[in-house]
């Protein structure tokens, strides 16, 4: 929240761990979100429940950080991709092979409902494929995966490796408080 300022809200949407989390963030200004009966999710459950158009509807602002707890913040500049209706770390190759982590991306809550609700008139090509070659170069710039351009908003995955250990340290070290 140090990066972000206090015109965002911080939600945490959790399972089992809720008793926890209440104890841990007890002085936080926190809305808390508790699904029932989870308590640890696998990817293939985590993106059903992302692509539910219920989901979204539990949020009422438009735009909305998804922060996983593996992110760090690294930047206060989230206001330079403010316009993007989704805009999340660049993954793998810029060439065909090209995906975008959305573990921490920026998202318009009502783009995602739109998206969720013409997903079957795409068939195979999900609606992602179409809008991230217009957003390869500027998601670089948003967030680091694996493809690190200029010192970005925040980093996914810290515990996951995706990135060299040279490009870890310039992005610490180019952090600013």
């Amino acid at each position: 929240m140090f990066f972000l300022g206090p015109r965002w809200n911080l939600y945490i949407v959790c399972g089992l761990s809720e008793s926890f989390i209440r104890r841990t963030i007890k002085a936080w200004s926190v809305s808390l979100i508790k699904m029932n009966n989870v308590h640890s999710l696998t990817s293939s459950e985590y993106s059903g429940f992302v692509t539910d158009r219920q989901f979204w509807e539990l949020f009422t602002e438009e735009k909305l950080l998804i922060f996983q707890s593996d992110c760090i913040l690294a930047g206060s500049n989230i206001g330079e991709f403010i316009q993007y209706d989704f805009i999340g770390a660049p993954s793998g190759r810029l060439g065909d092979q090209f995906m975008m982590n959305g573990g921490l991306s920026l998202r318009t809550r009502g783009k995602m409902i739109e998206c969720i609700t013409r997903a079957a008139m795409f068939g195979d090509q999900m609606w992602d494929v179409y809008f991230l070659q217009a957003l390869r170069q500027t998601a670089c710039r948003f967030s680091v995966e694996s493809l690190y351009k200029d010192h970005p908003v925040g980093v996914p995955g810290t515990d996951k490796y995706y990135r060299s250990v040279e490009v870890a340290e310039k992005i610490i070290r180019a952090i600013r408080y």
